[in-house]
């Protein structure tokens, strides 16, 4: 059985954006790929995806930090696809494994360190506009690729 929920973070970029929604199908987790587990911060659950790591550890690509080991979390599925704008990305087939590839590795390479020692420091000094141009700027690059592999949209 397949599910479907909405993101709201922005920890997956650039692979997942805010308003993407993910498919997840149940199944047993497997290193290197996303997954989809509740997380219980408060009274109620939320779902969280994040790139499962060897040895059962968690990352968001967009982090350079691994996830706290304590964090009380209950695995829901493989995330199996997304959808952007009209476009459904299998995250299994060959282009999808491709977006996947490239994502990690422009997060890994470039992403986390740009918002975690870049954007993150010039909250509220130089005002939102000036922050959301640099941020749109570096997610280009994710986005043209996604374009490519999944078309223009409709």
């Amino acid at each position: 059985m397949t599910r479907r929920f909405t993101l709201r973070g922005d920890c997956m970029l650039p692979l997942l954006e805010p308003g993407d929604e993910v498919w997840v199908r149940g199944g047993d987790p497997v290193a290197g790929r996303l997954i989809a587990y509740a997380r219980f911060n408060g009274r109620l659950p939320e779902i969280a995806v994040h790139r499962r790591l060897a040895g059962g550890r968690m990352r968001a690509d967009a982090r350079l930090a691994c996830d706290p080991v304590d964090e009380a979390a209950a695995f829901v599925g493989r995330v199996v696809a997304l959808s952007r704008g009209g476009r459904v990305a299998a995250l299994e087939s060959r282009r999808g494994r491709a977006l996947d590839a490239f994502s990690r590795l422009y997060a890994r390479t470039f992403l986390a360190a740009w918002r975690e020692g870049v954007l993150n420091p010039l909250d509220g000094v130089l005002g939102d506009v000036p922050r959301r141009l640099l941020r749109w700027a570096a997610l280009q690059p994710p986005r043209l690729l996604f374009r490519v592999l999944f078309g223009p949209g409709p």
